[in-house]
């Protein structure tokens, strides 16, 4: 059923439109907007957003894969001059061009589909160094497996992999009622702000050895490093050793740190990067 004033929802893009204007005020003030900031709005729907952003900022890209939304979108701002709207899946964005145009790296903010909100983030970070800040909501589960603490059961590969690329913060809860259509579940916003931990290569070499540590997560480091690991276990046994990870770890006990230094050493020996 749709609600006064609100599209009717497309199941088949996740659609679940934000309501609660409380909430609203709060994801705009998380993103600490300037006059000169340009802001990048993934999946704007029907604008609870998109007003205030074109209010407070040089200029906002909307991207919306609905046509019907998109098209719509631009009358619902007061202030349509600085607004541009892109038809588009968010996950496919080329936020370089856009910070080039900007001149400066970029804001982002998005009420996220959840069935995609994690290919969507991992897209952004991808392309960090291009952006300030990151404002996303999440269903609740992946936002907590986001900022994840080592030797918790909801620490794992999602957890290392991004707070390997961004400083992460879950900043507040949202109830399902804040939605319409109410989702079936809750929902938590989460802030980003991206850095440079690894070289290229060495990411690369990172998101490769964490990926295989914890594809057997209640194995040791030694065994599933050894099974799994697309690089000699002598290799990777002598560099566990060199930066003081015992072998007989399991990978939710190693912290994001001790996995960055794992990746610059391990990356050195194979001849990645120069050490």
């Amino acid at each position: 059923m749709t609600s006064p004033g609100l599209p009717r929802a497309k199941k088949s893009l996740g659609q679940n439109f934000l309501i609660n204007p409380g909430v609203r005020d709060k994801i705009i003030d998380a993103l600490r907007l300037t006059p000169s900031h340009w802001a990048v709005e993934i999946g704007p729907g029907p604008g609870a957003l998109t007003g205030p952003l074109t209010g407070r900022c040089a200029h906002v890209v909307a991207v919306e894969m609905d046509r019907d939304l998109a098209q719509a979108l631009p009358a619902t701002v007061d202030r349509p001059e600085v607004l541009e709207v892109i038809v588009a899946d968010g996950a496919s964005l080329d936020y370089a061009a856009v910070a080039g145009a900007a001149g400066r790296p970029l804001v982002v903010v998005g009420n996220l589909p959840f069935n995609a909100a994690v290919a969507i983030l991992r897209q952004a970070l991808d392309q960090g160094s291009h952006l300030e800040r990151l404002v996303f909501m999440f269903q609740r589960e992946v936002a907590i497996r986001l900022c994840a603490a080592p030797g918790s059961r909801d620490y794992g590969l999602l957890s290392v992999v991004t707070q390997q690329r961004a400083r992460v913060v879950k900043l507040f809860d949202v109830s399902p009622g804040s939605f319409r259509p109410v989702p079936r579940v809750a929902a938590s916003v989460v802030r980003f702000e991206p850095y440079l931990s690894l070289e290229p290569g060495c990411l690369a070499v990172h998101d490769a050895v964490v990926r295989a540590a914890f594809s057997q997560r209640r194995k040791t480091l030694r065994n599933s490093l050894r099974s799994r690991a697309p690089w000699p276990w002598a290799v990777l046994e002598q560099t566990l050793l060199d930066v003081g990870i015992p072998l007989n770890h399991r990978a939710e006990t190693v912290s994001v740190a001790q996995w960055a230094a794992l990746s610059k050493q391990l990356c050195q020996a194979l001849g990645c990067c120069e050490a």
